[in-house]
């Protein structure tokens, strides 16, 4: 197992296709292709080796009003999905064929908008969150084959801005406002709240082993938390609004951010090992691969910068 604290990060490749900023990404499980939704409501997919596109995928016939807000993919590769927030319309959920590009599903269901979305590893189970703009916002599952919604897992006071469901399948964790709520999803049952964060929830990720889980807020805070019992392990200042990603191993937390650098932290001891400075704008998103080898990141620049670990 690498260390930690020996961390050298190069990037090797920029992808630029998109128009506006890219809001999120996620790699593929063999960790050789990317897809990236941005607020031109395009969501796009890459080969990494030969760095081209292979589909662009538009939420509302393009429209740049439809800022895609997620973008997730299936453990087994098949599906992509979308969500986009436009205030104006109702939002758009989206199912999409991997292969092939072509939409299989367009969600109903929210007259608000939907700004997070999550897949099951089983790649069975859709789950999304709304902004409480025109409604009560609610964690909703969906069947990610035919599109039907299964159930209103629970209802918010406040927009849910994050998800992200355990490597096992059975762990949902979600952000709304200053609170964090766990949940068992094979009894669908809130196992605990916690109200440590005193703003906005901002990013949440879960390690591979299913041990502990990161948060960053608002506060300018992030904290590491034990995931079985919800005890807080740690808190660091942060740059504010900062998007974090656990690395494989769990052995590391990179964040992106408004300073426009990402920055690597060490699980075990919450220190800073590593910064990044190749964005000239602000961080807005930030993944593993699989395979811990590779980050990718994306901001408002409209670029996708691919870091290799050396």
């Amino acid at each position: 197992m690498t260390n930690p604290k020996n961390q050298n990060w190069c990037c090797v490749r920029t992808l630029i296709g998109h128009e506006e900023s890219v809001s999120s990404i996620v790699f593929s499980p063999d960790s050789q292709k990317l897809v990236s939704g941005s607020w031109d409501g395009t969501v796009k997919s890459w080969n990494l080796k030969t760095e081209q596109e292979i589909h662009t995928l538009r939420q509302n016939d393009g429209k740049i009003s439809d800022a895609i807000q997620g973008v997730v993919m299936s453990a087994d590769s098949q599906f992509i999905a979308s969500c986009s927030a436009n205030g104006t319309i109702p939002s758009a959920i989206k199912i999409w064929d991997m292969a092939t590009g072509r939409e299989l599903h367009h969600l109903p269901g929210y007259s608000s908008e939907s700004i997070s979305i999550a897949i099951t590893p089983d790649s069975q189970t859709l789950i999304s969150g709304s902004d409480s703009y025109y409604e009560k916002p609610s964690l909703r599952l969906w069947n990610i084959k035919t599109g039907q919604e299964l159930c209103i897992l629970t209802q918010y006071v406040e927009s849910i801005d994050d998800m992200t469901v355990s490597s096992d399948g059975e762990i949902l964790a979600s952000a709304s406002g200053c609170d964090i709520k766990i949940f068992n999803l094979k009894t669908r049952q809130e196992l605990y709240t916690l109200r440590n964060h005193q703003d906005v929830v901002y990013s949440v990720a879960i390690s591979q082993d299913c041990k502990i889980f990161a948060s960053s807020s608002m506060d300018e805070t992030m904290k590491l938390w034990d995931l079985a019992t919800g005890q807080e392990m740690w808190t660091i200042p942060i740059d504010t609004d900062c998007m974090i990603a656990l690395s494989p191993d769990g052995q590391t937390v990179a964040s992106c951010g408004r300073d426009e650098r990402i920055r690597f932290w060490e699980v075990s001891t919450s220190q800073e090992i590593c910064m990044l400075t190749e964005h000239s704008t602000e961080g807005l998103a930030v993944a593993f691969s699989p395979d811990g080898q590779m980050l990718a990141t994306g901001g408002e620049d409209a670029t996708i910068k691919i870091w290799h670990r050396e």
